[in-house]
Order: C-alpha cells, then structure tokens, then sequence
C-alpha cells in the first residue's frame, strides 16, 4: 500500500469512526501498514501502532526547508536536528516521504544545495523517492547517506561531506 493510499485509508477511517484510536500493524519485512480493528491482530512478524485520530505520534511533520549551516553526514541524526532546531525552533531533520508527499513545499534559495535527509525505505537500498540509496550514514554508520536538493532530486553523499540539512515542523 502506497503512504498516499494509507494517509486516504486513515482520513477515511477516522472521519467515518467514533474510536479514539486508529490500530495498525507495519511488517517488518517491508514496512507495508495494514489498519486493523485492535492491535492485538497484528502477526509477530508485524509491529504494532497505534494512534489518535489527530494523526501519527509526533506528526504529521511538513517540510519547511533546508539551514543554512552545513553539517557532516556522520556527525548523526541528533545533530542534524539540532541544526534545524537552532535555526527555527520546533523542527527536525526531515525524513525523506515528508518531502516526497509535501503539499506545499517551500522556495529553497539555492535550489541545487544538497540537503541530508533521513531515508524512509520501502525495499532494500530502495528509499520511498525510488531512489537507490548506498547507505544511511546518520544512522548506521556507512559511507553514504541521502540527500535531497532544493527540486526534490534525491542523490548520494560521502558522509565525510558537510551540507546543509532538510528541515520539518509540526503541521497543523
């Protein structure tokens, strides 16, 4: 099931239900959600989720844009939200399907700066962009990590490489 597929399935859900609580179990293999009636549906090869009809634990997060600071790609997640948080207090680093599915995203001033982003994967090296991504140096560790320009073009960076960090607040 596609993210836009789950978001419609979940409006749906919650706008036709009277339950506090939205229940999911995501599979471990690929990640692939499913709504059930009680989390205790879930498969032991799923985890379980669980929600108010607010929407997802912390979210739903928008992408506001990118620092203007750079920050090494194995410098780590904490730190590149630290980067975005001294710049606009209230945000994180961006995970990538927060840009992919962006309603409305924000003018970037240097549009070809590249930006670390989290990847979301949806299969093996595979981010949820199609972009085949090499590795994820924020957090294991690798060679690599994503990042994203001010288009919305998903590339490879050295994590040694120091670029700006894409950016998302809490929406409304």
């Amino acid at each position: 099931m596609r993210p836009m597929t789950v978001a419609l399935a979940l409006l749906t859900l919650a706008s036709g239900s009277r339950a506090d609580v939205i229940h999911a179990c995501v599979a471990k293999p690929n990640g692939k959600i499913r709504i059930v009636a009680s989390a205790d549906m879930c498969k032991t090869s799923e985890t379980a989720v669980d929600w108010d009809q607010s929407g997802p634990p912390n979210g739903p997060f928008k992408f506001v844009g990118f620092t203007t600071a750079t920050v090494s790609g194995n410098a780590g997640v904490l730190e590149w939200t630290r980067a975005c948080g001294a710049e606009s207090s209230g945000t994180r680093a961006c995970k990538s399907d927060e840009i992919v599915f962006s309603a409305a995203p924000p003018q970037i001033t240097n549009p070809d700066d590249q930006a670390w982003v989290i990847p979301v994967l949806i299969a093996p090296n595979t981010d949820v962009s199609g972009f085949q991504n090499s590795g994820v140096c924020a957090v294991l560790g690798g060679a690599a990590g994503l990042t994203v320009d001010g288009h919305g073009r998903y590339n490879n960076a050295a994590c040694t490489e120091a670029h700006r960090v894409a950016c998302c607040a809490p929406g409304n």
